[in-house]
């Protein structure tokens, strides 16, 4: 495990819990302000976690192109992937950190919107059933898994496309197939 200066840490946990609370009492339906307020650094410290603890078992992204999308493309990332995997890299940085939590419950309110069901869609439900598994949060982790197998085949996950998908985006789809069983 990652070990921690808690000066610098703990200053940063609190301002984004503090700012996710207050946007939780305002009913935002989006998160930019939340997005405002975390570093970049913190941000690619909670993906670095995902990619270190669970995606070394469970390959479902790209780190190369994850990692380029959070940097340089934040906004047009897929927003219920990105709060999915701020959830679990905050988990796995402190389990005693509320703003895990709140990162997965904004996660929980996108699916419940998702209309668009797409690869990254089907990636932050894998991630997400990994959170609630370490949460012991069984019932709601078989919810998600149900939820996971529509997208799969909502996507035709489960067979091979003759699309004429890049190698990246085919692997990709494989990866999502795999990991999600």
């Amino acid at each position: 495990m990652y070990t921690f200066s808690p000066s610098h840490n703990n200053r940063k946990k609190i301002n984004v819990d503090s700012n996710l609370n207050s946007c939780d009492e305002e009913n935002t339906s989006t998160s930019d302000q939340e997005e405002e307020t975390i570093s970049s650094e913190l941000a690619l410290l909670w993906a670095n976690n995902v990619f270190e603890y669970f995606n070394i078992f469970f390959p479902i992204l790209s780190r190369q192109h994850f990692l380029f999308q959070l940097i340089h493309q934040k906004r047009s990332m897929n927003p219920l992937l990105r709060y999915a995997v701020y959830a679990l890299g905050c988990r796995y940085n402190n389990p005693e950190d509320r703003t895990a939590q709140l990162w997965f419950e904004k996660a929980c309110s996108l699916v419940d919107h998702e209309i668009n069901v797409s690869l990254s869609t089907v990636q932050a439900l894998a991630i997400m059933c990994w959170y609630t598994y370490l949460t012991g949060d069984f019932q709601q982790c078989n919810q998600l898994r149900r939820q996971l197998y529509r997208a799969l085949l909502d996507c035709n996950l489960n067979q091979e496309t003759t699309t004429n998908f890049s190698v990246v985006k085919q692997e990709m789809r494989r990866r999502g197939l795999w990991a999600s069983y």
